[in-house]
């Protein structure tokens, strides 16, 4: 990065300073990412937002915000959307190409965990239980979803609303996540079944006996 585009991006983090709830201006905002309803998004430090990143507190809602800890990093076309609800993102997190996260019922993200691309993170599911309501499908229904510290999400992962992902898991490629995953353990499949686990006593990855 040459001296000119850092100069830039250093005035462009000046400047966002007073914007934000809160801010630093050790944060990175490169060209031509997307920052919504500022006064609801509290920033740490060292935050890099790649270009087309979008992190969005909407406007016709009240009561709700995302907070951000510090060294996370939001790749292209990432989306960390508030959507009526609350987000809270730790510290040292990676969010690949267009992972979204979605907070209408809550979310929880701890910290050092990566998310490779394409990974959807619900807290929310549309109101399926009367087929016969005008409501149908129209209402949401929010559940918190909890994500612990160092967890990997593998490309293509879907997150169902209201699920908690312990701390040092592992979920394979593709998984859709329809269960709480205990600590320690990992999980592939759709739905994602649980495959291993990490014996601390052993200090090596055990296999878990799945039913076929």
């Amino acid at each position: 990065m040459n001296k000119f585009i850092k100069l830039i991006l250093l005035v462009k983090s000046i400047l966002y300073k007073n914007l934000f709830k809160k801010s630093t201006l050790k944060n990175t905002f490169e060209f031509k990412s997307i920052q919504y309803g500022k006064k609801s998004i509290s920033l740490g430090d060292k935050n890099i937002f790649k270009k087309f990143s979008k992190i969005s507190v909407d406007y016709n809602f009240e009561k709700q915000f995302i907070n951000i800890g510090s060294n996370n990093k939001f790749e292209s076309f990432s989306v960390i959307k508030s959507q009526g609800g609350y987000i809270n993102i730790g510290n040292n997190n990676f969010f690949g190409e267009r992972v979204q996260v979605q907070g209408f019922g809550g979310v929880e993200i701890g910290d050092n965990c990566m998310f490779a691309p394409n990974c959807f993170i619900s807290s929310s599911n549309h109101d399926f239980s009367n087929p016969n309501s005008k409501e149908y499908l129209l209402k949401e229904i929010g559940k918190k979803t909890i994500i612990g510290n160092s967890t990997w999400f593998g490309a293509n992962c879907i997150l169902l609303s209201g699920i908690e992902v312990g701390n040092f898991c592992i979920i394979g490629a593709g998984s859709v996540i329809t269960k709480n995953i205990p600590d320690y353990h990992i999980a592939v499949g759709n739905p994602a079944k649980l495959i291993k686990r990490f014996d601390l006593n052993k200090n090596e990855w055990i296999k878990i006996n799945v039913d076929k």
